[in-house]
């Protein structure tokens, strides 16, 4: 039988791990543009409480319960 919980949990971590692998590094196949959307997400992450608390809560894992829940 298929889970519908564990599934999605475990896309959502192949997916993490593969935006944090195409944020920080460099392909040797990727042009000029590639690597200016590359440089506009790592702006973004450092810029934006946003981005930098789904980072967060993405690399320790979800679901992320708050102190205040």
């Amino acid at each position: 039988m298929r889970s519908f919980v564990t599934e999605p949990m475990q896309y959502g971590a192949q997916r993490f791990s593969w935006w944090m692998t195409s944020m920080l590094h460099r392909f040797p196949d990727a042009d000029e543009f590639q690597h200016k959307v590359q440089l506009a997400e790592l702006d973004y992450v450092a810029g934006s409480r946003a981005a930098s608390t789904a980072l967060a809560e993405n690399s320790v894992g979800l679901p992320f319960d708050t102190l205040d829940d």
